[in-house]
């Protein structure tokens, strides 16, 4: 099977780094990424472009249809809910050409996107919140404001007064006014098959919730899961990786919040698990049978912040010290030696600046290969003696410098000019 050109966009939202890391290490797949705010996919994603125009306005469609004929794009991966229902919309319609969108379609998008619309439907079905049409009918509080369309916990509100509720709805007068569910809360995350077959639901407790993005969540096998996820599917039809949300009421029933025609940002939960929801989506549409080889092994995530970082200089050269820094203890530095490799990969020359042999009495080609780290790394391996400085030993300023050594760096810096880095530093920048 020869790699196919797969587009995701927007490809900085949380399900777009997603995608990213659920696909990137498929030989099966080229990743190209696009989007239209200033967001980390630039440094994420090899081929990039940016200053796409937003979903919604009118230069999309054509924007887009320059990129599947720039880069031969043969599937598109809709990574936010708006252009999950727009892109479907455009493939049905033929102005995507032979692209494929991986999702469902565009009447399940449609309806996914409508939080009235998709409880309207569903009503009798599961369990749906009960809705308030006016104030006047509210009978309990607190009540739950929530936007028809949106997405994560983007102006929502919980209101425990009449006045609250008056206050909120002058704001935006389209919030729904719901039903509050106390209890805990829980994503569904759902894989369907192209032939209408529903293969796997597994829940999750969302167990810390930061701006409606699930950043702690464990296991948890309730059987009525799979049960919901048989409802709804019946009724809407999903096809590859989609999810539901369902809440608590006081007395355990669980009701639901909301359904997406997408995989959610924190399925990398079930891709630990073993079920890559993004790729078994790419593999359904490209007219694979697929089976599930799912870890039964207990798993608990917790998501936090990662950086990265653009570096606003050219250099050529990677100087690099050896004791403390590849190596500690003698060990291998294993998080340096993965950002060693990927500025190689990058055409750098590495280049091992040490002292070891004036301190250890022997070559450090031999303490490497000691530690199973092949010499052959380094293009060039420099030896200092005791009474030599290393900036003597660096002869251009399109280079940097990583050592451990604060005073090594600080001769370097003024001496020859050139950026400087410690370990933890370089592995965050280079990594």
């Amino acid at each position: 099977m020869q790699p196919v050109n797969v587009f995701v966009f927007p490809c900085g939202s949380e399900v777009g780094l997603e995608i990213h890391r659920a696909l990137s290490q498929s030989k099966h797949v080229v990743l190209f990424g696009g989007s239209s705010a200033t967001d980390c996919g630039e440094l994420i994603f090899e081929r990039f472009v940016g200053n796409l125009p937003f979903a919604g306005s009118d230069g999309l469609l054509p924007a887009l249809q320059s990129v599947i004929e720039a880069w031969k794009i043969d599937f598109i991966f809709p990574a936010h809910d708006t252009v999950v229902e727009e892109f479907a919309r455009w493939q049905e319609s033929g102005l995507l050409g032979a692209t494929q969108v991986v999702g469902s379609s565009a009447a399940a998008s449609t309806l996914a996107r409508s939080k009235a619309a998709t409880y309207t439907r569903l009503h009798g079905v599961i369990e749906t919140p009960r809705v308030y049409e006016s104030v006047d009918e509210i009978d309990h509080y607190p009540v739950f404001l929530k936007p028809d369309i949106g997405q994560g916990a983007k102006g929502t509100f919980t209101a425990y007064t009449r006045e609250a509720v008056m206050f909120y709805r002058g704001l935006d007068p389209s919030l729904l006014i719901l039903e509050h569910l106390p209890g805990r809360e829980f994503t569904v995350d759902c894989f369907s098959d192209s032939q209408g077959a529903l293969l796997f639901a597994n829940g999750r407790e969302r167990a810390r919730i930061l701006n409606g993005i699930s950043a702690a969540t464990k296991a948890n096998g309730d059987p009525r899961f799979s049960e919901l996820a048989r409802r709804i599917h019946a009724e809407v039809g999903f096809r590859g990786g989609w999810f539901f949300q369902v809440k608590e009421r006081r007395d355990g029933t669980l009701v639901l919040m909301e359904i997406a025609a997408r995989i959610a940002g924190a399925s990398c939960f079930q891709r630990i698990r073993g079920v890559n929801l993004a790729l078994l989506s790419l593999f359904d549409r490209l007219g694979m049978h697929v089976d599930l080889l799912e870890n039964a092994a207990p798993v608990q995530m917790d998501r936090c912040l990662q950086n990265r970082f653009r570096l606003e200089f050219e250099y050529d050269i990677v100087y690099v010290d050896l004791d403390d820094t590849v190596l500690l203890s003698g060990r291998p530095n294993f998080r340096l030696l993965a950002s060693l490799y990927a500025l190689k990969d990058q055409g750098k020359e590495l280049v091992l600046l040490t002292r070891h042999r004036a301190r250890h009495g022997r070559a450090p080609s031999d303490s490497l290969d000691g530690a199973a780290v092949h010499p052959a790394l380094f293009d060039r391996i420099i030896d200092v003696a005791e009474d030599e400085s290393k900036s003597a030993k660096i002869a251009t300023r399109r280079a940097i410098f990583i050592d451990d050594s604060f005073r090594e760096r600080r001769d370097v810096a003024i001496r020859c000019r050139v950026p400087v880095f410690d370990l933890s530093e370089a592995i965050e920048i280079f990594g």
